[in-house]
């Protein structure tokens, strides 16, 4: 479903530049790293930029950008509009370091462990009740979208939704 435009963008396009945005802003003392959600969220890193959480110098923000920019020629998966949004965050919540999640969607889930609403909010509610790990929601579109489910996540997460 990325694959539609919206305002006259790609969905996948406008969701790659606000990935880049936000990695340009971030300090040096940042760590972060970039899971990609697609028909499955596993730890290869075809599916993310490292196997460990990356310092925000300008090397890797330089490498970030050009693995983002060649996200939709490795991700054959996007194009079929399978989307596993549950399995990708549960997968980030994995790593020790994280502290705050971007989720960059339509906010709408087709793949995975849970793809219905209430399950993906209630599981990831329960997953979440120790780590306190923010989940902020990007929803990116205005065809063919959940903001209800991404405005969910924010809030059970002391996240913040925005809609682009």
């Amino acid at each position: 479903s990325m694959k539609y435009e919206t305002a006259g963008e790609r969905k996948i396009d406008i969701a790659l530049k606000e990935l880049e945005n936000t990695l340009s802003r971030l300090n040096q003392q940042v760590q972060f790293n970039i899971f990609v959600m697609s028909t499955e969220a596993k730890r290869f890193n075809k599916r993310k930029i490292s196997p460990a959480m990356l310092t925000a110098n300008d090397q890797n923000k330089k490498s970030a950008m050009t693995f983002i920019r060649a996200l939709w020629d490795q991700m054959e998966d996007i194009k079929r509009g399978r989307g596993d949004l549950y399995d990708a965050a549960i997968e980030a919540m994995a790593e020790p370091l994280i502290d705050t999640i971007f989720i960059l969607s339509d906010g709408k889930p087709t793949y995975g462990a849970y793809i219905v609403d209430q399950n993906i909010i209630s599981h990831l509610q329960q997953e979440n009740r120790f780590r306190k790990i923010a989940i902020h929601t990007i929803l990116i579109g205005d065809k063919g979208i959940n903001p209800e489910l991404m405005k969910k996540i924010a809030e059970i997460s002391n996240g913040m939704f925005i809609q682009k």
